[in-house]
């Protein structure tokens, strides 16, 4: 029996939530579940159909039959005459059997209406259900891509201060080694005149029979020489 509503399971996706969409844990149990008692409610309803077509076929033979007596009794001589009382009771009976008949039909009316109740009930409910979990995996996307978008501004407002602050390293090192370089240009008078007093020195040595100086001795008198130039500091009180 074909399943309503388009709910067999492995058909593929009957509610046209797309490729994108993601079920929850427990959605494929829930359509087993739901599945199986769909199943159970067609084959009572196939079971009370089948009992229907019985009792519709009882009915008509129960029609049926006082014609073909009456047929019988007009046509040939029936073996045993049949009394007033057995035809009652016989009509009694028929009576009693189109009741029954008529009020199982009732009932298996009233049963198809409650299954075909119970598969619109389910399908509203499986509308909604998968509707529900719809919005929430879209909202779970959306979260996540505003995270995604989120760190990704920090990542590359990161990268933007990491970049200034090598840009501003690589200024400060090029100032150093510009200070450095004046510093050095700065001091190449005095170096060129610190050798000349030492060359100075040595000839006035050699020439006063004195043994040349070592550097050491001649960076201290240096030194001194140095220290008496300069201002003599204050000394506190």
């Amino acid at each position: 029996m074909a399943a309503p509503n388009g709910m067999q399971p492995g058909g593929g996706a009957p509610y046209g939530m797309g490729n994108a969409v993601m079920p929850s844990a427990g959605h494929h149990h829930d359509m087993q579940h739901v599945w199986s008692l769909v199943e159970e409610l067609s084959g009572i309803l196939q079971q009370n159909r089948e009992r229907w077509d019985e009792l519709q076929t009882g009915l008509s033979r129960a029609q049926i039959r006082p014609h073909e007596q009456d047929e019988d009794a007009n046509g040939e001589e029936h073996p045993k005459a049949h009394t007033t009382a057995e035809l009652s009771t016989q009509l009694v009976e028929a009576q009693r059997k189109i009741e029954a008949l008529e009020a199982a039909y009732t009932d298996q009316a009233q049963l198809i209406t409650a299954y075909e109740n119970g598969m619109h009930d389910t399908a509203e409910r499986l509308r909604n259900y998968v509707y529900e979990q719809t919005q929430a995996t879209n909202a779970i996307h959306a979260h996540y891509n505003s995270l995604l978008s989120t760190s990704r501004n920090e990542t590359l407002q990161a990268q933007l201060t990491h970049q200034a602050w090598q840009a501003s390293v690589a200024r400060v090192a090029e100032g150093v080694r510009l200070a450095y370089r004046e510093q050095s240009e700065g001091a190449r008078p005095y170096r060129k005149r610190i050798a000349a007093l030492k060359e100075e020195n040595r000839v006035l040595r050699a020439k006063a029979g004195w043994d040349p100086p070592s550097d050491s001795e001649e960076d201290e008198e240096f030194d001194d020489e140095e220290e008496q130039q300069q201002p003599p500091k204050s000394r506190g009180r």
